[in-house]
């Protein structure tokens, strides 16, 4: 049993240290205007885990890369945030399907996807499109 816990844990290490961290710019998607968004991937950057903070917003969410390319990938995923201004207060998720295509140092993500949000009581579902350009820590 030992033995078994060693080979797992060297097994999960090796998919957590090939993890990377980008810090970037993002346009409508998951923040509603423009804001700042940090993503970490995990497991070999099949993963992502991210947080934002827009203009009068804040923003969490994952991403799945099922397909991968060389220096590209298709994304799905899901982004839960909030809005601050009056007229467009409230609780709102994003489910963009997107590409991403990373460069040397720096990554640029497009997607495209339903906005759903909860108004008066009523789901009101909209189509959202966003850009991302992201620099790697």
């Amino acid at each position: 049993m030992k033995n078994i816990i060693i080979l797992l844990i060297l097994i999960l290490s090796q998919y957590t240290y090939s993890q990377k961290s980008y810090f970037g710019f993002t346009f409508a998607g998951s923040n509603p205007i423009a804001g700042l968004s940090y993503e970490k991937t995990l497991f070999k950057n099949t993963i992502g885990l991210s947080a934002g903070v827009g203009f009068l917003s804040a923003s969490t969410g994952f991403k799945i890369y099922p397909i991968k390319f060389e220096k590209s990938s298709v994304y799905i995923g899901g982004s839960h945030y909030i809005v601050f201004n009056p007229e467009m207060m409230g609780w709102k998720n994003y489910i963009p399907i997107g590409i991403s295509k990373d460069f040397e140092r720096t990554r640029m993500t497009i997607d495209v996807g339903p906005k759903i949000e909860w108004w008066d009581r009523k789901p009101y579902t909209s189509l959202n499109f966003g850009i991302g350009f992201y620099i790697l820590n």
